[in-house]
C-alpha cells in the first residue's frame, strides 16, 4: 500500500470538484443529488457509496454516519425499485471499515484517501469480519448484526 505524506496531497477543504460517473459534482451537490434522488441509481455502485460514506463520515461520528448512510440507502433503493438491495449489516460494515481507514488517513481528499487505502474497493472486505452465512440471513439484511469471525475496527 502507498502512503504519501497528508503535506504533499490535496486536502478535504479543498472547494474543488469531483468527477462522479462521469459528471462533475462538488461533495456538497453530491450528497444533495443522492439526498434528493435526482442520482441516477444506475451510476451508484460501490465507490459511490465508499465516497458517501467517507463524506457522512466528514460530518459526523460514525453512529450519526451510520445512521444517516442506512436511511439515504433505503430511501434512494426504494425510490429506484430496489428496496431488497439495502442490506443493513453490510451498511454499518462498510461505514465502519471507512471510518478506520479514516483514522489511520485522515485529512487526505477522497481520491488521496482511497489511493491509502485501496483494500475499500474490494468487495469482498466484510468476509474479513462476517461469515457468508450470517450475511444471507434474512435477520443481517434486515438489521444490523455483530460479525461472528472478528471484531469491526
Amino acid at each position: 500500500m502507498r502512503v504519501y505524506p497528508v503535506r504533499e496531497m490535496p486536502s478535504v477543504t479543498e472547494d474543488s470538484a469531483r468527477s462522479v460517473v462521469g459528471t462533475q459534482f462538488t461533495e456538497q451537490e453530491f450528497i444533495q443529488a443522492f439526498e434528493g434522488l435526482t442520482f441516477p441509481g444506475e451510476h451508484f455502485h460501490h465507490q459511490e457509496h465508499i465516497h458517501l460514506a467517507w463524506l457522512y463520515l466528514q460530518q459526523g461520528n460514525t453512529e450519526e454516519a451510520t445512521a444517516r448512510m442506512a436511511e439515504s440507502i433505503q430511501r434512494f433503493a426504494t425510490f429506484h425499485d430496489a428496496a431488497g438491495k439495502f442490506h443493513a449489516t453490510l451498511t454499518y460494515a462498510w461505514v465502519r471499515l471507512v471510518a478506520a481507514a479514516l483514522r489511520r488517513s485522515p485529512g487526505l481528499s477522497f481520491r488521496w484517501f482511497l489511493e491509502a487505502n485501496p483494500e475499500l474497493l474490494d468487495q469482498r472486505l466484510p468476509y474479513a469480519y462476517y461469515s457468508k452465512t450470517l450475511l444471507d440471513l434474512p435477520e443481517a439484511g434486515a438489521h444490523r448484526v455483530e460479525p461472528d469471525l472478528a471484531p469491526m475496527p
